[in-house]
Order: structure tokens, then C-alpha cells, then sequence
């Protein structure tokens, strides 16, 4: 694996323990242990460029890495390589997306996650999972930005 990659994975584990940690209250240690786990969904997609063992925009590879290291942590971690259903978002907190042009959210698709978000689901966007050719506006006033 070269630096780039590693570092990438290092920025990418930095943000999601920290989406771990902010979602725990702050209580003390027996208080945390009855609180229900972080439920996740890690949302991928194929990879899209680049040899196959560089680890760059390799999102078969993160959903198969990162699901079983969340869960470890205590987390209850589902994913797939497409956006979720709406009965899949239902069943999570956090909304993790790691895949090329993930911004494009229409249809029906946008109607439940914008349901999501009115719930308080959070969402994590990392590289080109910020990309949406179509309402990059609608996206941005989300995530903050995209294009």
C-alpha cells in the first residue's frame, strides 16, 4: 500500500471515530453501556479509477474494511455498494458515503433522505462523495459543499 493511501485510510478513520464519539453522549461509562449502539450505513460504490491494488476510490474494498472495524468498536454497521432503501435508512443514525457522484440523490430517493435528516440522521462524505452533477445547490446546503 503507498502513503497516499494509507493516509487517505488514516483521514477516513480520524472522521468516523470522531462521528462515533460525538454520537455517544457524554455520560458516565455505566450510563454509556445502556445506551443503543451507533447504527451506520456505509454507502459505496464500484471502483472507479486506478490499478486495483493502489486502494485509491476503491469502494468494495472500504465497505469490506470499514464495516467489520466500526462494528468492532461497537457499532451496528450496514452497507452496500448503491444508496440505501428507505427501510435501510430508517434503520440508521449515520449515513456514511464513500463513492463517486454520491450527491446525486433524486427522485424518490431524496424524498426519504431528506426524511432521514428531518429525524436527525447525520451524514459523513468523504472525496468525490460530495460530487453530484445534477442540484449540486441542494446537496451543498447539506453537506456544505459540492459541485
Amino acid at each position: 500500500m503507498n502513503r497516499r493511501s494509507l493516509i487517505t485510510r488514516g483521514v477516513m478513520l480520524s472522521a468516523v471515530l470522531l462521528v462515533l464519539a460525538f454520537a455517544a453522549p457524554a455520560l458516565p461509562q455505566q450510563a454509556q453501556q445502556q445506551q443503543p449502539p451507533v447504527r451506520i450505513f456505509l454507502r459505496s460504490g464500484p471502483k472507479t479509477h486506478g490499478p486495483a491494488t493502489n486502494g485509491m476510490h476503491d469502494g468494495p474494498s472500504f465497505l469490506k474494511e470499514w464495516k467489520p472495524l466500526l462494528e468492532s468498536r461497537g457499532a451496528v454497521v450496514n452497507g452496500a455498494l448503491r444508496f440505501p432503501t428507505a427501510e435501510e435508512l430508517e434503520q440508521a443514525d449515520v449515513l456514511v458515503m464513500f463513492a463517486a457522484d454520491a450527491g446525486s440523490i433524486l427522485g424518490e430517493q431524496r424524498t426519504y433522505f431528506e426524511k432521514f435528516l428531518r429525524r436527525g440522521g447525520g451524514i459523513v462524505c468523504f472525496h468525490d462523495a460530495v460530487v453530484t452533477p445534477q442540484d449540486p445547490q441542494w446537496f451543498a446546503g447539506i453537506v456544505g459543499g459540492s459541485w
